[in-house]
């Protein structure tokens, strides 16, 4: 995983979370979702050669994860199975998990190459990795000596 400092776009303040992310650098906009849902939280990273979108999606499954991208969105949704059949009688002291299915939308800019976006599901953290168009990317310029005139 990436580490890195957060901050916040409008103060530049550090902070741990950055609520409402948008960036003029192309990066992914959150777009409403339906009510039906849960909008997984997320961390947006943005290294030189591509974003980074980390959801965090716990009690769903690889199979149940669907990534897809359609006229300039990109949509991730997990459904989490219901246990019900397995459930013991019990009462919940403290319950901060919503259940429910989870689902997300961003708007995808075009510094984005779209034919190479990728996804990888672990631990319940989805990972998708969003490239760069190559033009976007920054580029090193090697420092030539001049020739000596003879």
């Amino acid at each position: 995983m990436t580490n890195c400092a957060c901050k916040d776009s409008e103060s530049g303040k550090k902070v741990a979370k950055v609520s409402g992310c948008s960036s003029e650098q192309g990066a992914p906009v959150t777009l409403p979702t339906t009510n039906e849902t849960i909008p997984p939280l997320v961390d947006i990273i943005e290294t030189d050669k591509d974003f980074i979108i980390l959801a965090d999606m716990p009690g769903a499954g690889p199979e149940t994860i669907d990534v897809s991208f359609d006229n300039g969105e990109l949509t991730i949704f997990g459904a989490v199975e219901d246990d019900a059949d397995n459930e013991e009688e019990c009462v919940c002291v403290c319950c901060q998990c919503e259940p429910g299915d989870y689902a997300r939308k961003f708007q995808i800019g075009d510094a984005i190459d779209t034919d190479n976006i990728t996804a990888t599901f672990e631990n319940g953290v989805l990972a998708v990795t969003l490239p760069k168009r190559e033009e976007v990317q920054p580029k090193k310029i090697s420092i030539s000596k001049p020739e000596k005139a003879e």
